[in-house]
């Protein structure tokens, strides 16, 4: 019930709404509150859309509404809408959303909500920032993953397709053989297996394929089946691993191996679709 038109400017917040879903780093907080005046309002108030944790408020704006609240009529819903940006240092965790109406000129807050109104709870899920594609240099030799794509899926089970553009320039030899190569994130570390018929968690995606002396661009579209993929390297997180193979001289030498530890979710349970960078 309403403070009485005694009371001086009377106002409710009928309804909200807020983002339902978890937030990453630098996503945009859009509260839209339905405001009803009860009686002409004598002060245009100030509203402040405040993001808090245990001890205050992390971010924050204030800024009058949509339409100032001395033109609003009364026993009407005013549609008032605002913005705040989620600080990119912000820890993961859980965060309140609050509004708080203040006069503008006195910086004392509407009497009747003193505390301002809760808007409800907003959980806060850390994302890396997009990752540079790594170029790694061995012997004059190049190799840069320029860009990798994760089509989405309906289901787990369902083959996910991939394309890889990767960019190289050959110098140290007239030809090579190039590779590209799923494998667990710790595999170089992981014991090696004493039985012959265990496999080492690395499996190639792609044949090997042929590049000559300079400069070049591969685009590899290869498909996957999860489940054979997470059984083989141990891991629903693999990274990708790629080699350019120097055979000289009837020897067989890898100049550069490169593990893309991509800090980005190609994950083989990511549903949606994923694009790096």
């Amino acid at each position: 019930t309403p403070p009485s038109p005694e009371d001086g400017d009377v106002i409710t917040l009928a309804n909200y709404d807020i983002p339902t879903g978890p937030l990453f780093a630098g996503d945009i907080i859009t509260a839209t509150l339905y405001w009803e005046a009860h009686t002409p309002l004598q002060t245009d108030w100030i509203v402040s859309l405040q993001l808090l944790d245990v001890s205050g408020p992390i971010a924050q704006v204030d800024e009058p509404p949509t339409l100032p609240s001395t033109q609003w009529v009364m026993n009407e819903l005013i549609t008032d809408t605002h913005t705040l940006i989620m600080p990119a240092d912000t820890p993961p965790g859980m965060y309140r959303l609050k509004a708080i109406l203040y006069n503008p000129v006195t910086g004392e807050r509407y009497p009747h909500q003193i505390n301002g109104i809760d808007l409800g709870n907003l959980l806060y899920i850390v994302q890396p920032t997009t990752p540079i594609p790594p170029t790694a240099v061995a012997n004059g030799d190049t190799l840069h993953i320029q860009s990798i794509t994760q089509s989405a899926r309906d289901n787990a089970n369902d083959i996910i397709h991939y394309t890889v553009v990767i960019s190289y320039q050959l110098q140290s030899t007239d030809f090579g053989l190039f590779r590209l190569s799923m494998v667990h994130p710790e595999w170089e570390s992981l014991p090696q297996p004493t039985d012959p018929s265990q496999r080492v968690p690395v499996d190639s995606v792609t044949n090997f394929i042929p590049i000559a002396n300079g400069q070049g661009t591969l685009t590899l579209n290869f498909d996957i089946m999860p489940n054979e993929k997470t059984i083989i390297l141990d891991t629903t997180q693999p990274v990708f691993m790629a080699a350019i193979i120097d055979i000289d001289q009837e020897n067989i030498k890898i100049i550069y191996v490169n593990k893309t530890f991509t800090e980005y979710p190609l994950s083989l349970d990511n549903l949606a679709e994923v694009h790096y960078p």
